[in-house]
């Protein structure tokens, strides 16, 4: 493991190939690993010393994963994730998803690659380790070369003492040794089984489709009340109400604040001078340029021109290449006489020789831009504005510290707000998207953090308010939380009748669809049977297995696919059926997409990798042994009980 490269997260599943590692005996493995041998005659040989015991989650063989270890590396697994999403990760989320496991097992895997090493009696010489962390790109500083501040800057905000992050590093490599050896040639895979699932996925078909909607089909019938609460009870999910919360809320925006701030004319005109450069355009001239070793040779071109040959001509006969285009410059860009002639000519002009370090310069001027300043009639309001926001930003600062003392004394939103005088909101109950139940949305206007916030906590919990990007403050204090409920049915009684009446209705539209598919078998057309319902068959060519013909549902489409041309199917999608006639089957080509098929090569070959990998640690963990210490991971992951059953 290095500054750039970050403990690796758990096991990719590994679907496609499920069937590969299957066959994969154990005495293959052990075949492979013998390799080893020969492969680290560059790493040298070296001892691996084991683990003292204390308090260990798992065992690997005679190796122990001691508690204190596991818990700093999961440590380091949340402070890493933290950053990455830029927001923290607190110990239930971690629990939730399996940050601890995917740690542990990674561990595991670490324990039991280094048992088989030491069996075999492999390791990595501190030359070996030393060259890697001196090579990492991480580590490098300015010069190019290996920092030793940097070095352990990156170490101290990773967690790491220099020691553990050279144990870390040496495993590391030596994983990396024994896991290239075993998928050393499966870099990528078959080239004939990628071209034939390319072959496969590129195969299209030309078709032409009838949809049929539902109710032009059937009619559906009246249900009776029993059927309706016989439903109801049956289909609870589309008539639960999710969970919704209520809450009371501050938000204090720079915005608010600056509509009651006054500034004077006097600060307008002073903050307009003191900003005059982001009013200001710059002068600017669009000019080309022919640069030549000495004045002599300058001075022949200018009279050439001069006598009216053109610029780019006159350079282009006496140097032999095309005068240079600039494009647009301001004062700064060229070398100061230049830039200074450049700037006395008028457009259309050539300006020069001017002298620089490079040369002599002719320098023909093909559009002039004159500098312009927005006097400050044109930017007052925004300038006022500025200074009204920057003002309400400082004040800003004395609410937050105000409001943090109330909530230090144990005030709660609605006291903060009287205290302070600062407007409450009262959110009443609503989802995870800010909506009522009858679909209103009393949260807009709202930032997304509120929503946030509020289904983060719980009633009870402490106070805390935030400081959002545009330097409002936000305090969110969660009131009631309604947990998920199915609706009484007399609530719903119209959803439950409109949702009874469209699955009566689907079951007697695809029962008419089955009959429509005989007659298609019957030697019907596509076209007849939609002259019957006044509807217009569609054509789609190019139809792929994941692209082309919307309406074709994911059962429909493998059917379609199954089928040769002139063959029929039909299925259902939402509200409607669908009749679909094969015209044309078109076999692809893959000779002509060579890039796609390395492609999907590469992809075969690591997902291979994957599964020797995976098929390899599987082995080294039944021949090695594992043991889990339940109780001391919980402990370790849940020290006090709050989340995990002891």
């Amino acid at each position: 493991m290095s500054a750039s490269r970050i403990p690796s997260a758990e096991p990719r599943d590994s679907t496609m190939m499920q069937k590969t590692q299957k066959g994969m005996a154990k005495w293959v493995v052990r075949a492979l690993l013998v390799l080893l041998i020969l492969s680290f005659a560059l790493w040298g040989l070296n001892d691996f010393v084991g683990t003292a015991p204390n308090a260990p989650v798992a065992t690997v063989g005679d190796r122990e994963i001691e508690s204190q270890r596991f818990v700093n590396e999961a440590q380091r697994r949340i402070q890493f994730l933290s950053q990455q999403q830029n927001r923290p990760i607190d110990p239930e989320l971690a629990i939730q998803i399996g940050l601890y496991n995917q740690v542990l097992s990674g561990m595991v895997d670490n324990a039991v690659l280094a048992e088989e090493a030491e069996e075999l009696g492999l390791g990595v010489t501190d030359d070996a380790v030393a060259i890697e962390i001196r090579n990492d790109p991480g580590f490098t500083g300015p010069t190019g070369n290996f920092d030793r501040f940097r070095f352990e800057e990156t170490l101290r905000r990773a967690g790491f003492s220099e020691g553990e992050f050279v144990e870390s590093l040496r495993q590391d490599m030596l994983n990396r040794q024994i896991e290239s050896t075993m998928t050393a040639g499966l870099a990528q895979g078959p080239a004939p089984m990628a071209r034939a699932i390319l072959a496969w996925q590129l195969e299209s078909r030309d078709l032409r489709i009838l949809r049929l909607p539902n109710d032009a089909l059937a009619t559906a019938p009246e249900p009776d009340e029993a059927a309706l609460r016989a439903y109801h009870e049956a289909n609870p999910v589309p008539f639960t109400a999710p969970e919704r919360r209520s809450a009371r809320i501050i938000l204090v925006r720079p915005q608010d604040l600056a509509e009651n701030i006054e500034v004077s004319e006097s600060e307008i005109e002073e903050s307009y001078q003191a900003r005059l450069a982001e009013f200001t355009r710059p002068a600017s001239r669009a000019v080309k340029q022919a640069i030549f070793a000495d004045e002599a040779a300058a001075e022949d071109v200018l009279a050439r021109i001069n006598e009216g040959v053109a610029f780019d001509k006159a350079v282009e006969d006496a140097t032999g290449s095309a005068p240079i285009d600039v494009g647009r410059i301001g004062p700064g860009d060229l070398p100061d006489r230049v830039a200074e002639a450049a700037f006395a000519a008028g457009e259309g002009e050539v300006a020069g020789p001017a002298q620089s370090d490079f040369g002599w310069h002719l320098v023909h001027v093909t559009e002039v831009t004159e500098e312009d300043v927005q006097p400050l009639s044109e930017v007052r309001d925004a300038v006022a504005q500025d200074l009204k926001l920057d003002r309400a930003i400082g004040d800003l600062i004395g609410i937050s510290n105000r409001i943090e003392d109330e909530l230090a004394g144990g005030a709660k939103v609605a006291e903060v707000a009287d205290i302070l005088s600062l407007k409450m909101i009262e959110l009443p109950p609503v989802t995870r998207q800010g909506l009522t139940l009858e679909g209103g949305n009393p949260s807009e206007g709202l930032p997304s953090a509120a929503l946030e916030e509020l289904f983060a906590a719980e009633p009870g919990d402490d106070l805390a308010a935030q400081e959002l990007d545009n330097g409002a403050i936000l305090l969110v204090q969660t009131m009631e939380v309604v947990p998920p409920a199915l609706q009484p049915f007399e609530e719903v009684r119209g959803e439950v009748a409109a949702a009874w009446r469209r699955e009566q209705l689907a079951e007697l539209a695809a029962a008419e669809r089955a009959k429509l598919e005989q007659r298609l078998e019957g030697g019907e057309s596509l076209e007849d049977i939609a002259g019957g319902f006044e509807a217009e068959v569609e054509t789609a060519e190019g139809v792929t297995r994941q692209a082309g013909a919307p309406d074709l549902s994911g059962e429909l489409r493998d059917a379609v696919f199954a089928l040769e041309a002139g063959q029929s199917a039909g299925g259902g999608i939402r509200g409607a059926q669908v009749l679909v006639t094969i015209d044309a089957v078109e076999e692809a080509d893959v000779t002509e997409n060579g890039d796609r098929t390395a492609a999907l090569a590469e992809v075969i070959g690591e997902s291979f990798s994957e599964d020797v990998r995976q098929t390899l640690l599987q082995t080294l963990r039944d021949e090695h042994g594992v043991s889990i210490n339940q109780r001391a991971f919980t402990n370790a992951v849940d020290p006090n009980g709050i989340y995990l059953e002891q």
